[in-house]
């Protein structure tokens, strides 16, 4: 039980009971989605994964709003397992799911695919809502003279 306990710790899963503070790593989402679905894909092409999205996000999403941080979206490299992922709790199980997403994609399995591919654009709506709800569009609140 202990290796198992030591394994948890390393990728980023807590023990029950503890919980973090900030939002989830990329380490702790890499970790959790091989801990469910184990696989044969490595860091590099996860990190790459999950920055790809995190870009997306970045350009579609909080660059379209007037709050939004100043720069680019600076992509992530392995080494950065470290890093937060843009998307807070409770939205961060979006990144978990789109691990899952991408893994059943590479593997060529359709029907897997599709599910994960449902349960990761339910969670990418939720947030994409939130974020509008909370932050004002970037035309929001202007007249226009025609």
């Amino acid at each position: 039980m202990q290796d198992n306990c030591s394994f948890l710790f390393l990728v980023g899963i807590l023990p029950a009971g503890e919980e973090k503070e900030g939002g989830m790593e990329i380490r702790e989402c890499i970790g959790r989605v091989d801990h469910v679905k184990p696989n044969q894909y490595g860091i590099e092409e996860k990190v790459g994964w999950l920055s790809y999205l995190d870009g997306t996000i970045w350009n579609d999403i909080i660059k379209t709003h007037e709050d939004a941080p100043e720069g680019e979206f600076e992509p992530y490299v392995p080494e950065d397992t470290g890093r937060e992922l843009l998307a807070g709790v409770p939205y961060d199980e979006m990144y978990c799911a789109y691990l899952k997403m991408r893994i059943d994609e590479a593997n060529g399995e359709t029907g897997r695919y599709n599910n994960s591919a449902a349960m990761f654009n339910a969670h990418l709506e939720e947030f994409a809502k939130y974020y509008n709800r909370t932050h004002l569009p970037l035309d929001a609140g202007r007249f226009r003279i025609l």
